[in-house]
């Protein structure tokens, strides 16, 4: 039983980033300011428990004029359905600040919404 509260636990932290990552990949997608962009090169995630995941940079031009090469806003499963470098993926940003973007990729999306799902699946079945 201890096991399975530990996974919960696990699952629970996992899940609060996911949905964080979810509102901001909806509001930008809904809000934001589609762009085209492209993969210059990859770089280590911030993330200390997924040092060896690889995350995107991209590069792409605002409405603007300006060019902004950064890594997106981005949650622990972004290299799931990773591009390829110097391909072209679409860019969501603010308009306000075009350096905070996400680049879609429903693979992601769909991974951080099943992690949720298990995560109170499981903590249902915790109490049931």
């Amino acid at each position: 039983m201890a096991a399975y509260i530990l996974v919960v636990f696990v699952l629970m932290m996992l899940s609060i980033h996911s949905a964080f990552f979810l509102i901001i990949y909806y509001q930008l997608t809904k809000f934001g300011v589609r762009g085209k962009g492209e993969i210059v090169s990859y770089e280590p995630t911030r993330y200390l428990l997924l040092r060896n995941v690889s995350v995107p940079k991209v590069s792409f031009l605002t409405e603007a004029g300006f060019t902004i090469i950064k890594k997106p806003a981005h949650s622990y499963f972004i290299s799931i359905n990773a591009p390829n470098l110097y391909s072209k993926v679409i860019t969501y940003y603010k308009q306000d600040n075009p350096e905070y973007f996400v680049i879609q990729n429903k693979a992601e999306v769909i991974v951080n919404s099943l992690i949720i799902v298990v995560t109170i699946c499981g903590i249902l079945w915790l109490f049931i």
